[in-house]
């Protein structure tokens, strides 16, 4: 009750800035950098004062552990041991007992756990995720035969055939140059790590560990200038930016261990795009914080679209017909839809 009430006096119409940085300081436990701080400060600044109040004074207390039931879903739950109101303890309380294959893991941290322990809390992830699929039986058949059923359309399964279509072992680029490109898959390998170093081989390939040639897609988006058209209003056309990234990349790398980007370790390599994406290396060519957000958010989108990453998810979306979808309440499933990795091993 007097944690609800200093938050609700904290973010007061009359001192928004007093109250964005009362709720920052007071949430974490870890230092936090201070350009973080304030980029925290300033997406706090964004929320709507009234839909604040609106959420300490109901919202929050609304009890919905009823109509949530329990979920049949792989579920890691990641709480910071000094974070006094939804710690560990709370979490194995209130969260834990609605999923069936959940389990909660500590780390050393505040409330604001992304924010003060990003590179711990990307490996948590990524370590679920690894075991999650580690010895996943073969999936992809299954899937390869709801994108040639009638239940997606033909307009849909041209374009995931297409996404799903191999990759070129010897692929040439076509808008960067063979350098460039080289940077490109590096960068990329860092935002979206992946289990191996083949590339992905065809659609649906039937076989985990092969990657993605996401930075070859990106050339080729580049150079038949079919991206999703959207850029931040201080970058340069798509190409021009990219360019520029990549060269100054090498320019960092350059001064900081006297190789290029390329050749840096991956750990250097994390070191500096976290630098650039926490907006601490900046330069007068570009705005580097803003060209890296958007690559990274194109390297995703590559990553996530691909027919391989759908059918690990078990995503049945791509089923656009107009028969749809009968069973849509939480947890269930039509008997058509295949199973995800994880879905496969429960």
């Amino acid at each position: 009750g007097d944690l609800r009430q200093r938050q609700q006096g904290s973010y007061s119409d009359q001192d928004l800035d007093a109250g964005a940085k009362y709720i920052n300081d007071n949430n974490h436990a870890q230092a936090i950098p201070k350009s973080i701080v304030d980029r925290t400060v300033s997406d706090v600044l964004t929320m709507n004062p009234e839909a604040w109040s609106a959420w300490l004074k109901s919202g929050s207390k609304e009890d919905w552990s009823e109509f949530v039931g329990v979920l049949d879903l792989p579920t890691l739950i990641i709480a910071g041991t000094n974070d006094q109101a939804l710690g560990p303890d709370s979490q194995r309380l209130y969260t834990l007992p609605h999923f069936n294959h959940g389990f909660v893991q500590q780390i050393d941290s505040g409330h604001l756990v992304p924010l003060e322990r990003p590179v711990e809390l990307a490996a948590m992830i990524m370590s679920f995720i690894a075991s999650a699929y580690r010895n996943a039986p073969s999936l992809r058949d299954e899937y390869m035969a709801l994108i040639e059923s009638p239940r997606v359309s033909p307009q849909t399964r041209e374009v995931l055939l297409g996404r799903g279509a191999a990759d070129d072992p010897n692929y040439l680029p076509q808008a960067l140059t063979s350098d460039e490109l080289l940077t490109l898959r590096h960068v990329t390998s860092r935002i979206v790590p992946q289990q191996a170093s083949k590339p992905h081989t065809g659609v649906i390939s039937g076989q985990t560990g092969l990657t993605i040639d996401i930075a070859a897609r990106m050339d080729k988006q580049l150079a038949e200038a079919t991206s999703d058209g959207w850029r931040y209003a201080t970058l340069p056309s798509d190409l021009e930016a990219c360019r520029t990234g990549l060269a100054l990349l090498d320019e960092f790398a350059t001064k900081l261990s006297a190789v290029p980007f390329a050749r840096l370790l991956p750990q250097a390599q994390d070191s500096l795009l976290a630098a650039i994406a926490a907006g601490r290396l900046h330069s007068a060519k570009l705005d580097l914080r803003r060209w890296f957000e958007d690559l990274s958010a194109t390297a995703v989108q590559i990553y996530v679209s691909h027919p391989d990453t759908l059918a690990g998810l078990g995503y049945s979306g791509v089923a656009d017909d107009p028969s749809g979808f009968v069973q849509i309440g939480m947890g269930e499933r039509e008997t058509w839809e295949p199973l995800g990795t994880l879905d496969r091993q429960q």
